[in-house]
């Protein structure tokens, strides 16, 4: 397989936060490589892919280079919005295996709340008071639910999911970290699985592999809390546009309206 990375017509591929994401055509044939930022990187989601290539929504894995892997291209198409209730089951299921993982060498990337505030603070999106508020909030509803840490895919989003003969693949190698348990879920639910029917499906499909009676309201309030400062702060930080939406559920949550 070195021959494909090395003879291979290389193109970018749209996907992925770091941009490293290409499409390589040889002979015909389509493959993805991905290019990560160093070796230990790379050896560490060769590591996840193979704990999790036996339940087949991973694409396969044929070969890695120092910090290039080179995996199968899915054919079919890129999951939609439209396609929650057909997939919420299925990807409520693969976030359930995700969690369930168990790496030694695992990476975390859980930002203090209070650094994530303060940057959106400094942008000048929120007083200094408001801020003080949200994280009071914020460590109140965590000492509630005690929430626990997992390997969990935080970017649960049509984009990152292909759907091939009514099969989904999650095909965005990145982003197994270390975080607060189900915060994958949390977007999920602001984003894409938004109606209660779609979201009893995504329970019902990770109920099958794991419990999903964490997945209290207050738990779902403390994961929108989460990922709409986690959001905004990310935004700010990368000096993009703040979604509306996102920036109006962060003052409904200091007016404590319910979401």
């Amino acid at each position: 397989m070195k021959h494909i990375i090395h003879k291979g017509n290389i193109s970018k591929l749209r996907g992925g936060d770091s941009e490293e994401t290409f499409l390589v055509r040889y002979c015909g044939k389509k493959f993805v490589l991905r290019i990560y930022e160093d070796r230990k990187t790379a050896d560490y989601y060769v590591k996840v892919h193979k704990k999790l290539s036996k339940h087949g929504f991973l694409p396969a894995l044929y070969y890695q280079e120092k910090n290039k892997i080179l995996v199968e291209y899915i054919e079919g198409r890129n999951c939609k919005k439209s396609d929650a209730l057909k997939v919420a089951a299925q990807i409520g299921k693969i976030c359930a295996l995700i969690n369930q993982l168990r790496i030694k060498e695992n990476r975390q990337k859980e930002k203090e709340i209070s650094h994530l505030l303060h940057r959106i603070e400094s942008n000048g999106l929120i007083t200094d008071k408001e801020s003080d508020y949200l994280e009071n909030k914020y460590n109140l509803l965590k000492i509630k639910v005690k929430p626990k840490l997992a390997i969990d895919f935080d970017d649960v989003y049509p984009e990152n999911f292909r759907l091939r003969r009514g099969k989904v693949y999650l095909v965005d190698l990145e982003g197994f970290e270390t975080k607060i348990m189900g915060s994958g879920i949390g977007k999920a639910f602001l984003r894409w699985f938004k109606t209660s029917k779609q979201r009893r499906k995504f329970r019902r499909g990770y109920a099958s592999i794991a419990s999903a009676r964490f997945l209290t309201k207050e738990y779902l309030q403390f994961l929108y809390l989460n990922f709409t400062i986690s959001i905004i702060a990310y935004k700010v930080k990368r000096n993009q546009k703040i979604n509306p939406r996102d920036r109006d559920r962060l003052f409904q949550f200091i007016d404590s309206q319910v979401i």
